[in-house]
């Protein structure tokens, strides 16, 4: 049922719930919001049963001012209610959160105003309270959070005291691991709970025996050596730092008769190549890896289009609604890589078109579009299961994929907290599903799925504890 929550008298009871949800006597029960579950007394209302409750014509729950306090519950929202099957728990929710970066400055309502809209089409869905917040703005003690929440009325973030949600999107790794399972214990669940290196996602592909085949050859890069090994082998390498992603820290060599030539693209600049001898290769690859870790992976010969070369980039997120929490695939988008450059992101000058017209474009009727399609999104889900049987918890990827001028489909790296920025020139609307999505499956994490319907998936909804 839809409900809004009105502020009581200091003389009323605790808690004032339409008899349609609530069908037990009056008396004590518990009563959730968020991470935070208070006891409450209850009295029973009569409401007309005629009525529709829908979202824009919600039923009154009516609060008393202490419970709002200690449950720093906020109005401004329209909320969902639910009952446990023993009649003894009240929930009211969804309670969602964005848990972003450190740099406090950096996270006001201009900035998530102009970051493109995620939560005014889940909202619409679920209802619910959904906030934003620093890891520096959390206190364990308190159960509550300061930052930022969405005021539906209104259409914008302002600042407030907030309760600290039960399901958490993930939006930075610049936060604490030892905060994450602090809210753990507080029953918060964090979803995206990990990244891993580009080097731990390879050595956890490798274990897979049917994946191998699209795994390039690849070793980490300790004193240069191993890169003249796969020269040896390939002719031709990638080097790419394993922990930094959009094509930063890239480099390509490549095996001449007597000499190496070097692409150094860590420059926004289109590289110019530059000729380098063994021993003077050797000395850049070992001070390369001092820096950080840096991977050193066989060069693909990329399908081009145009003469520019393209990648893939599958769209891999759970669902919501019926079939909530299995993996799907929201959009594929190729990246065409910019005048000049060899990498193709979009921030580099690259431009995005859709898989069927990149794949048509490269090989003219010597592979299959369809089929092609069926293969990346196949690959992709594998990909997704083989990272999730680490036992950590994610949401949604962007796999990277690309094939070569022979048609072979190759992985390139899995993304944890990707962006979909190619997908604004293809389907706007497409692009709000995608960056909705996550939130509408943190409703059905939390209990509430979309349009009012309670969602109580395997694996997904919280399990009454009270």
């Amino acid at each position: 049922m839809w409900i809004s929550v009105v502020p009581g008298t200091r003389s009323g009871p605790d808690l004032q719930v339409p008899a349609p949800v609530w069908r037990g006597p009056a008396g004590q029960i518990s009563l959730r919001y968020g991470a935070r579950t208070v006891r409450a007394t209850v009295s029973v209302r009569k409401l007309d049963l005629e009525a529709t409750w829908d979202r824009e014509h919600p039923a009154e729950v009516v609060v008393h001012p202490h419970l709002i306090r200690r449950l720093n519950l906020r109005t401004e929202p329209v909320y969902q209610l639910r009952s446990s099957s023993t009649g003894s728990e009240l929930e009211i929710g969804p309670v969602l959160g964005l848990l972003l970066g450190p740099r406090n400055h950096w996270y006001n309502g201009a900035f998530l105003e102009r970051e493109p809209e995620r939560v005014m089409p889940a909202y619409a869905l679920t209802g619910g309270l959904y906030c934003a917040f620093s890891p520096r703005n959390v206190s364990v003690i308190d159960q509550a959070a300061y930052g930022l929440l969405y005021d539906p009325a209104a259409q914008e973030w302002r600042f407030g005291t907030l309760p600290l949600p039960s399901v958490v999107h993930r939006r930075s790794f610049q936060s604490d691991a030892a905060l994450i399972r602090r809210l753990n214990r507080l029953s918060v669940r964090v979803f995206n709970s990990w990244r891993y290196s580009k080097w731990e996602v390879h050595q956890i592909l490798s274990k897979d025996r049917k994946f191998r085949p699209y795994l390039p050859d690849t070793a980490l890069l300790k004193d240069g050596t191993e890169a003249l090994h796969l020269l040896e082998r390939h002719g031709s390498v990638i080097l790419k730092p394993s922990d930094l992603s959009r094509g930063r820290g890239i480099l390509f060599v490549e095996r001449q008769d007597c000499s190496y030539t070097v692409l150094d693209c860590r420059q926004e600049a289109p590289p110019s190549p530059v000729a380098f001898h063994r021993q003077a290769l050797v000395s850049l690859l070992s001070g390369l890896a001092r820096t950080r870790p840096y991977l050193c992976q066989r060069k693909l010969e990329l399908a081009r289009l145009g003469g520019a070369p393209f990648d893939i980039r599958a769209v891999m997120q759970r669902g919501y609604g019926s079939g909530a929490g299995s993996w799907h695939c929201t959009g594929i988008e190729c990246r065409l890589a910019g005048q000049g450059y060899l990498v193709t992101n979009i921030s580099r000058g690259g431009r995005a078109l859709w898989l069927k017209e990149a794949v048509a474009g490269a090989f003219a009727g010597r592979l299959d579009p369809v089929e092609t399609e069926r293969t990346v999104v196949s690959v992709a889900t594998r990909v997704c299961t083989d990272l999730e049987r680490t036992g950590q918890d994610y949401g949604e990827f962007g796999i990277d994929l690309a094939l070569d001028r022979s048609g072979q489909l190759w992985f390139i790296e899995a993304n944890v907290i990707p962006t979909f920025h190619g997908f604004i020139g293809l389907d706007r609307n497409l692009y709000a599903e995608i960056l909705s999505t996550p939130l509408l499956y943190a409703g059905c994490l939390a209990g509430f799925g979309p349009n009012g319907h309670v969602s109580l998936t395997e694996g997904g909804a919280r399990p009454w504890t009270g």
